[in-house]
């Protein structure tokens, strides 16, 4: 069954009222009629499987069948992607999102060419938001990744994380995989990734006095939008073996 997560506001005891985009998706997209049957989600901790019991072209309302099962995160990965190019910076907010990241935050780092206006970041953040949203529609995840505001190197809270990692094309020891299966994943884990042309030398050397430990991703250079992927990936596997 299609997932739907529902403001907290139009979450209620017995029913929940479908608003925005997702009255078009599931009357156009999902051709779903009354009757038929959903999930609907509140990203605070509830579930229902739901019966469409009215549809009209601004809201759908659902009425609960029953609970449905919530199973927590077992990984608290964030990353913080640096700003490239909107296309890749929006599928690799995609495919995070799909890979269970936990939480996402835009980087700005010296290297990237892409800036945000002060002024477009909410606006940036809202597209952002609603991609995460419909990827985790998609996958049936149960919670929504928690989206942060545009950071820079010099104010990231290292000290609210367990672990920092740093994706480093030039490091030669740590390799990622073999890094991560002997660390406990269920540990609050940040890992920074950069844009094209990487971190700079200055940059890895201030996460360094952080803390920040860097990682190998192998002898090939992956491209930004690919590191994370690649990290997701192994947490994953060694998840679920």
């Amino acid at each position: 069954m299609q997932h739907y997560f529902v403001d907290s506001q139009n979450y209620f005891f017995d029913h929940a009222i479908i608003k925005g985009s997702d009255v078009h998706h599931i009357t156009h997209v999902m051709r779903q009629k009354v009757g038929d049957f959903i999930v609907v989600l509140n990203n605070q901790g509830q579930a229902h499987k739901a019966k469409i019991i009215e549809m009209s072209k601004d809201l759908i309302k659902v009425l609960f069948v029953c609970e449905w099962p919530l199973h927590h995160p077992k990984a608290r990965i964030t990353v913080a992607q640096a700003l490239i190019k909107k296309d890749h910076f929006e599928e690799a907010c995609i495919k995070m999102t799909e890979c269970g990241v936990f939480a996402f935050m835009p980087l700005l780092t010296e290297r990237c060419v892409i800036k945000w206006d002060e002024k477009d970041i909410p606006k940036k953040l809202e597209r952002t938001q609603l991609l995460m949203k419909e990827a985790s529609e998609q996958s049936e995840r149960l919670f929504l990744p928690k989206l942060h505001s545009l950071f820079s190197i010099t104010n990231l809270p290292y000290g609210e994380y367990d672990v920092v990692f740093v994706a480093h094309a030039r490091e030669e020891t740590n390799h990622y995989a073999k890094i991560l299966s002997t660390l406990d994943l269920q540990q609050s884990i940040l890992l920074l990734v950069g844009p094209e042309g990487g971190f700079t030398e200055k940059e890895i050397d201030f996460l360094t006095s952080k803390g920040a430990i860097s990682l190998s991703f192998g002898h090939t250079i992956l491209r930004s939008e690919t590191a994370a992927l690649a990290f997701l990936s192994v947490v994953r596997f060694l998840l679920e073996e």
